[in-house]
């Protein structure tokens, strides 16, 4: 079974009728009756090549940009409260005459945290979030959508190696507390962990 599957990915005719028999038979779905010999074997062989190279799927161009940003400010010592705003689009074009597909992303949210000063130079700055994101799809005359409403904690440790300015890296988890297509309903909601590294600045007002 494994030659006879991998003569037919490599196209390979010759291979493909030698792993039969001149007996064998052959039932199509299109015909009511059967078909035997390697002669029908031939015809079923390039029936299948046919639909598989239809099913391939090549790649002529791919784009995309992605913007986010993140704003806090500290309401008292060491308490922050802010917020982000995120958008990013992708454009998928296959080669030929298919439709491109596009996708734009939409996501916002506020942000709460407390800096726990360690040193002149580090700080432990965890903060908890809850983001909601829409993204759109479309692809010719066809399109969809998505929503979903996200629960997470990011607990950087901070360097602050000038002033006004620090690096982190932190420990990141969030989850999905809704999560739906359109069409299409309700879908599985996602956990996400990992570290994150961040790079920011901060002014004096």
């Amino acid at each position: 079974m494994r030659t006879w599957l991998s003569t037919l990915e490599r196209g390979d005719e010759a291979g493909y009728l030698a792993t039969v028999t001149d007996d064998v038979e052959v039932v199509l779905p299109q015909k009511a009756d059967s078909e035997r010999g390697k002669t029908a074997t031939r015809t079923y062989f390039k029936a299948l090549r046919k639909q598989i190279a239809e099913l391939d799927t090549s790649i002529d161009n791919v784009w995309g940009l992605q913007g986010f940003v993140i704003v806090e400010y500290f309401v008292i010592d060491n308490l922050s409260l802010g917020g982000f705003v995120e958008y990013a689009h992708t454009s998928i074009s296959p080669a030929g005459n298919g439709p491109s597909t596009n996708t734009d992303t939409f996501g916002v949210g506020p942000r709460v945290g407390y800096d726990f000063r360690l040193s002149n130079s580090f700080s432990f700055w965890p903060k908890a979030f809850i983001a909601f994101a829409t993204t759109n799809e479309s692809s010719g005359n066809q399109s969809g959508s998505n929503t979903s409403w996200t629960l997470g904690i990011f607990a950087p440790f901070l360097l602050h190696p000038a002033e006004h300015f620090f690096l982190g890296l932190g420990p990141l988890l969030s989850t999905q507390i809704a999560n739906s297509n359109s069409p299409g309903g309700g879908q599985p909601q996602a956990t996400v962990y990992g570290l994150e590294f961040e790079l920011g600045g901060w002014v004096g007002l």
